[in-house]
């Protein structure tokens, strides 16, 4: 039987850091309590949390898989 996670899934179970693992800047005009304020339901105009041009800046470094992150 294969085991169960990926390499990758491994490395970051057990935490270990490389310079790709840094965390990436938010896009200019996003900051942290205005992402705090969507994850804790309060919207922005009309409803909308995430334009697409805001999903697309967040998702790109996770090319090929960053339709993972529209979900």
């Amino acid at each position: 039987m294969p085991a169960p996670f990926t390499p990758s899934i491994n490395q970051t179970l057990e935490g270990s850091t490389t310079e790709s693992a840094a965390p990436r800047s938010l896009p200019d005009g996003m900051t942290a309590g205005l992402l705090k304020s969507r994850l804790d339901g309060k919207k922005k105009i009309k409803g909308a949390i995430l334009t697409p041009q805001e999903m697309k800046e967040l998702t790109e470094h996770w090319k090929p898989y960053r339709s993972i992150g529209k979900s």
